[in-house]
């Protein structure tokens, strides 16, 4: 899984700290900080392209990317009206599959999110705030939601721990639209 990166601000970062490491006007305390304050920034960058695969796994119906976005004893909580806890790993990507291919159409659209890293920065907390537009024979569904996050770092990189997903708004109105996939 590749991240998605914010290269300008990174490339700024990257810059000031040879910089400053080839300054003599610069201390060890104020590079330390500026290296802290990188790792910072690609660790947010790291958990935003994390939600972002989750997404991209349910746009392509990927069982194995989604799978892999988890760490061992993870545990995906869905909210009403589904009401359901998944735990592990391959609980997690058996559950969504099955969920993913009872809809003959869906979109999940990420928009903000909030993301706080631990002091230690091997976990971190976040809140991803989403769209999600769906159909079946049955039913349809529009609703905006809340994933809140715990995420835990394994060898440099980040995992969901937990996905709580909570829904905000919903309708069920028939959706009439036209699928082209």
């Amino acid at each position: 899984m590749k991240s998605i990166v914010n290269i300008s601000a990174i490339t700024f970062l990257i810059v000031v700290c040879v910089a400053c490491a080839d300054s003599n006007t610069v201390n060890q305390e104020e590079f330390n900080q500026l290296k802290a304050d990188f790792t910072h920034l690609s660790d947010e960058q790291k958990i935003v392209g994390l939600s972002n695969a989750f997404t991209d796994a349910a746009g392509q119906k990927d069982k194995e990317l989604f799978r892999s976005l988890w760490a061992a004893d993870g545990e995906w909580i869905i909210g009403p009206p589904i009401n359901k806890t998944f735990k592990g790993r391959d609980s997690i990507a058996n559950a969504f599959e099955h969920l993913i291919d009872s809809w003959e159409f869906f979109v999940q659209l990420n928009s903000g999110y909030n993301v706080h890293l631990s002091n230690e920065e091997k976990t971190a907390t976040a809140n991803f705030y989403l769209n999600e537009i769906a159909r079946n024979a049955k039913v349809s569904n529009f609703n905006l939601a809340t994933y809140r996050d715990k995420l835990v770092k394994v060898n440099g990189r980040w995992y969901f721990k937990e996905r709580n997903y909570v829904v905000k708004y919903l309708d069920t109105t028939e959706l009439r639209g036209t699928t082209f996939y």
